[in-house]
């Protein structure tokens, strides 16, 4: 017998105590065939009989019950690997999601910005006046958004600007360029806001239907994972915000070189918006990466947990 071989199967505790049975067994029979323990008569050799049938029926019951609580063990792990693996699985497909919501915010705070970018087009006095490049900059602090506005409509006055015929004729035909500019932009804004949020679903069914499972054991931290998905939810949830701030941006843009004259409540729901936009849009764009980070951190998390079943 290659003992070597073998030596692997011995973990299993079944396998093991029928080699320490052999083994005992096997040594019992050498006593008696090497004479060592005397010939019993008949009244002794029954007793004998009898206890080793007595403790031969209790090793079977134990060996059986210890079979069914090994068999169990073994389906509970199985379960367990399976509940993690369906979890891990549908939060792939939830990091697609975010990947998704991600390249969409890209795209919406890049139309933003080549709007905020012709607002401020050199050339034209009445544009930097009105909408001055400090409002981008989240570092710096900026009046409220109606005094805001009274302050560039007063330094476009100062300087003569908003009198001049020919900056007021450059001021309406750029103006005309933009309001075009967005009502082309807007609808494509329109269709990655989700409103009805039928394509850029977050999942969490496979979550919720295996955290009964989950509960019962502690192959994984479920208050970690809880936290994961309820990031993935946030997430989903600021992506609306951030869209409807751009569509109120650039629709504050619009109606305001569409409509005559210029009024400090028109700039300053400008300059509000814009402000707001690049705010929350910037915040949430590091936010996306950070998630889509522990995500990924989460789901190896899981593949080791599996691993260690």
């Amino acid at each position: 017998m290659d003992f070597p071989k073998i030596a692997p199967y011995l973990q299993d505790p079944l396998v093991l105590m029928g080699f320490a049975l052999f083994l005992f067994f096997g040594f019992v029979r050498l006593l008696i065939k090497s004479g060592t323990i005397p010939p019993l008569n008949q009244q002794g050799g029954f007793r004998v009989l009898t206890q080793i049938l007595r403790y031969g029926f209790v090793l079977a019951i134990a060996i059986i019950l210890l079979g069914f609580g090994l068999k169990y063990r073994e389906m509970s792990r199985q379960e367990q690997a399976a509940a993690v693996r369906l979890i891990s699985a549908e939060l792939a497909s939830n990091m697609e999601v975010a990947g998704e919501l991600q390249k969409n915010t890209l795209t919406i705070m890049n139309a933003a910005s080549t709007i905020s970018a012709v607002l401020r087009m050199p050339g034209i006095k009445l544009l930097p006046a009105f909408f001055p490049q400090e409002n981008l900059d989240p570092e710096t602090n900026v009046p409220a958004s109606l005094d805001y506005a009274r302050q560039r409509i007063k330094l476009a006055t100062d300087q003569g600007v908003l009198l001049d015929k020919l900056e007021m004729q450059k001021f309406g035909l750029a103006g005309q360029a933009i309001a075009g500019t967005i009502s082309r932009t807007q609808s494509t804004i329109r269709s990655l806001a989700d409103e009805d949020r039928t394509r850029y679903v977050i999942s969490d069914s496979a979550w919720q239907a295996q955290l009964p499972i989950l509960r019962r054991i502690n192959i994984i931290d479920a208050a970690r994972m809880e936290g994961i998905y309820a990031d993935l939810r946030l997430l989903r949830t600021n992506y609306g915000v951030v869209v409807h701030h751009c569509m109120d941006y650039t629709g504050a843009v619009h109606t305001f070189f569409v409509t005559s004259p210029v009024t400090e409540q028109s700039l300053s729901e400008v300059l509000a918006g814009e402000r707001i936009f690049m705010l929350t849009a910037t915040a949430y764009s590091k936010s996306v990466a950070d998630k889509l980070q522990r995500v990924e951190e989460a789901r190896t998390y899981l593949s080791d947990a599996v691993r260690s079943l």
